[in-house]
């Protein structure tokens, strides 16, 4: 460990095993929450792909004070739409698709189609 994590080791009394366990708990989380991200992001993308070929996905997040994904796609310039545009899935879908869930994917690809509606009018 560093001498940064050792003093903070003894600043919040715990053992350096404790420590290395939260460390661990923290990088599992963080791997799983890219594996979220790269999920939804190629769901939507492909949702993209079928219904406005000349937009891309430019952007994922996780909004944490609205407990929300945004996404903003990118179109070309020139085109009759806004160049960038942001959206927003609830997180209980992405939890949906990320689990596995029956009919997940078809519910991701109804909101994101739904937002690209407004585009198409």
């Amino acid at each position: 460990m560093t001498d940064e994590q050792m003093e903070r080791v003894r600043k919040l009394h715990i053992t350096e095993k404790g420590f290395a366990v939260v460390l661990k708990a923290g990088e599992l989380a963080r791997a799983q929450s890219f594996v979220k991200m790269e999920t939804v992001a190629r769901r939507i993308h492909e949702v993209l792909r079928k219904h406005d070929p000349r937009a891309e996905l430019n952007t994922l997040l996780w909004d944490f004070e609205a407990q929300m994904f945004d996404y903003v796609v990118r179109r070309p310039i020139g085109s009759e739409h806004d160049p960038e545009a942001t959206y927003r899935i609830p997180p209980e879908l992405v939890d949906e698709l990320v689990m596995g869930q029956y009919g997940a994917e078809e519910k991701i690809a109804s909101v994101v189609v739904k937002n690209l509606k407004p585009l198409a009018e």
